[in-house]
């Protein structure tokens, strides 16, 4: 079984900052440049008065002083082109244009400044404020990029028609450009200062939580998130990220509930994408394939929501309809989480090495992306290479200490190489954070080994009472109690049910094997001809799955 780790990028649901974002922040870079915070702090003053000439004087000896000061050039080249030196702004703006090629607010800058330059030139009045002078000096001086250059002298501090000053960012917008440059110990403290000033502030909260998801300290982002969606209960990001971090603690019914909370605040179809994963994660494949046909009937080729009716006949245990849908999703170029879902049904179907194949695809289109990760992992389990399957575990465990699916996989690996001891302590480690139905099954596996055949009992029916409403989960709790010889009769019951329950999966035909082992006297339920039956094969095994 496979255990889902989302990283959903949250960077694209975080709330974008009003005005433009740039450059670093003022600092005292060394003892020769002292005087740039003074500088800087006396430019954006000015500059925030509109008193845009003596803005760029002190604005433009932070740039000679620093010339990588991003925040400073910036202020300088509105600064100068708001107090009519059109010609010099123009050099500043393509400085930063250069320095950012991937910017495009830098180049609509230039070219607002060169459309004011063309219309003053175009202008026919000639008047004193083309008369050429020498800059204004204010504590040293300001140098001009050209030591030769000179510039109109403005008669006032106006506004050009097409250039629009920026405003002054606000507390909490520097707080959040500091989390957009990862430098979230200073955007923590700049936070923590705005709720100590007003403690109703959601915005505040919800970036605290947005830093410690960033830290992957899920749980302490969890109790931020709900401050905020207390204060604010129609924040959809905030609802988004506390269902984010209950995923990866591997608490999917809280997750449930928290992607229902932000579906119900707006229709969002990477949330609703979400949910339909809890939903498969929790064996809710009615619910789940509801809400993918939902995400289809408005965008027919969102075809991510195609891959998920695969993981759907996947969780039924339909693999040869989950292929077919795979395949067909491939074939329109969705690759990525179509190779990991195509991972999924060679893995069930015992095609490890294909399976590991497509794993491969998948992190050629997503390196780094955890799940497939673990996914690589769990199907080395299988090859019996438990060394690099923890290896593969334990690097996501480092980037990510909360990382229950990382865990499990060590475990798991652990106790199938009888290392009983060490799977014992990570299994503590996961109780810590939660228990899921894999957790149970574990400990029923030791307990098992060990002798401790009502420990096993225990364990593997909390397993059944988790899992149980899938196939898999049903099918792995009748091979345990087939294993026990007073559990036979019991064992005979749940895989009946299997075939009752779920007729047409590749887990009921396994079902009727075992039943045929069991009991000679059992016979197969007459074949349906339903379109469900159809569609499985009833040995589906290397050489009779279409790959």
């Amino acid at each position: 079984m496979f255990y889902s780790e989302k990283s959903v990028i949250y960077r694209n649901l975080k709330k974008l900052i009003p005005g433009v974002l740039l450059g670093v922040c003022c600092t005292a870079y060394a003892a020769g440049n002292n005087l740039i915070p003074t500088l800087l702090e006396e430019g954006m003053k000015n500059y925030s008065e509109k008193k845009y000439s003596a803005a760029a004087d002190y604005l433009g000896q932070v740039v000679d002083m620093d010339a990588e000061h991003s925040q400073a050039r910036y202020y300088l080249v509105y600064s100068l082109a708001l107090s009519g030196n059109q010609e010099l702004a123009l050099k500043h703006a393509e400085i930063l244009a250069q320095k950012f090629p991937s910017d495009p607010q830098y180049k609509t800058l230039v070219n607002q400044i060169k459309a004011e330059i063309t219309k003053l030139a175009n202008n026919k009045k000639t008047n004193a404020s083309n008369t050429k002078i020498q800059k204004e000096v204010i504590l040293g001086g300001y140098k001009s990029l050209d030591k030769n250059a000179e510039m109109r002298k403005p008669k006032v501090d106006y506004t050009p028609r097409d250039i629009k000053p920026p405003r002054p960012l606000t507390p909490l917008e520097k707080a959040i450009k500091k989390i957009d440059e990862e430098e979230y110990d200073e955007a923590e403290a700049m936070l923590k200062d705005i709720v100590k000033n007003d403690d109703k502030n959601s915005e505040a909260y919800h970036n605290l939580g947005v830093i410690e998801l960033s830290r992957w300290k899920y749980k302490d982002a969890i109790k931020y998130f709900k401050k905020a969606s207390d204060l604010n209960p129609k924040s959809f990001q905030s609802a988004f990220l506390i269902a984010d971090c209950y995923r990866n603690i591997g608490d999917n019914e809280k997750a449930e509930k928290a992607l229902k909370t932000a579906c119900d605040i707006k229709y969002d179809e990477f949330a609703l994408m979400n949910l339909a994963e809890v939903e498969v994660e929790l064996g809710k494949f009615k619910e789940a394939e509801a809400i993918y046909n939902k995400i289809l009937a408005k965008s027919p080729k969102f075809t991510e929501a195609s891959v998920g009716l695969a993981q759907i006949r996947l969780g039924e245990g339909k693999l040869e309809e989950a292929m077919t849908m795979v395949n067909s999703a491939l074939s329109a170029g969705n690759t990525g989480e179509a190779n990991y879902v195509k991972a999924l049904i060679l893995y069930t179907s015992g095609m490890y090495t294909e399976g590991l194949e497509q794993i491969e695809v998948a992190l050629r289109n997503a390196p780094g992306n955890s799940k497939y990760i673990l996914a690589r992992a769990q199907l080395n389990i299988e090859m019996l290479s438990y060394t690099k399957a923890m290896d593969d575990a334990t690097a996501v465990l480092n980037k990510n200490p909360d990382s229950m699916a990382a865990r499990l996989v060590i475990a798991r690996a652990l106790v199938l190489s009888a290392a009983d001891d060490e799977a014992e302590a990570q299994l503590e480690e996961i109780s810590k954070m939660g228990e899921p139905p894999e957790y149970y099954k574990l400990r029923g596996m030791i307990a098992k080994r060990k002798g401790f055949e009502e420990d096993a009992k225990k364990d593997y029916s909390k397993y059944f009472q988790l899992a149980g409403g899938t196939p898999s989960g049903a099918f792995d709790y009748a091979e345990f109690l087939e294993g026990i010889e007073s559990e036979k009769d019991e064992a005979i019951a749940v895989y009946k049910a299997i075939v009752e329950r779920f007729p047409g999966s590749i887990f009921a035909e396994r079902s009727k094997e075992a039943l045929q082992r069991l009991d000679s006297s059992y016979e197969p339920p007459a074949a349906n001809t339903s379109d469900d039956t159809k569609k499985s094969n009833s040995n589906i095994r290397p050489g009779n799955m279409k790959y």
